[in-house]
This record gives structure tokens, C-alpha cells and sequence, in this order.
């Protein structure tokens, strides 16, 4: 994907930040404020990775298995931030 850019206020060009954004536990409060943080932050990349919401007792300790085996820079896009849930080291 290449990198968006956008006019600022003064008529520059700016490259857009890349958020790489973890969800471990996609349940309905994790999935509404991720999908909040998305859309209140629309001028960000965002790279959105999930987990679905079963399992609690597995995923809460078995999350860093899971995201060991996904290759987050599938787009070679540069992450400015890592945003995760509180799920992803217990």
C-alpha cells in the first residue's frame, strides 16, 4: 500500500502516520472502541490485526503464540505506532 498524503493547513505535503493496531480479544467492547479509534483518526494508515472473541481462558495467555506467526509488514509500510489491547502479553 503505498503511503497517503495529505495537504495540511499551509498547503504542504505531509505523509500520513501508519498505525500497526492489535485487537487480541475482538470482543464487542474491544472491537468498539477499535473501530472508534479508526474512525476518529481517519487521516492515519491503519494496519488492523484481530483476534476473535472465544477461547478467553486460552487467548489470554495464549496471544503471544498466535500473533508470533503473522507477518505484520505484509505491506512494507514503516509503523510510526503500535497501538495494542490489553490482551496481547498476559
Amino acid at each position: 500500500m503505498a503511503a497517503r498524503h495529505h495537504r495540511d493547513s499551509f498547503g504542504e505535503f505531509e505523509i500520513a502516520v501508519h498505525v500497526l493496531l492489535l485487537s487480541a480479544y475482538d470482543a464487542l467492547s474491544q472491537r468498539y472502541w477499535r473501530k472508534g479509534m479508526v474512525d476518529a483518526l481517519s487521516d492515519h494508515m491503519f494496519a488492523v490485526h484481530t483476534l476473535p472473541h472465544r477461547y478467553f481462558s486460552w487467548r489470554f495467555r495464549g496471544n503471544p503464540l498466535t500473533w508470533s506467526g503473522i507477518d505484520f509488514n505484509v505491506d512494507d509500510a514503516p509503523r510510526n505506532i503500535i497501538v495494542t489491547t490489553c490482551h496481547i502479553n498476559q
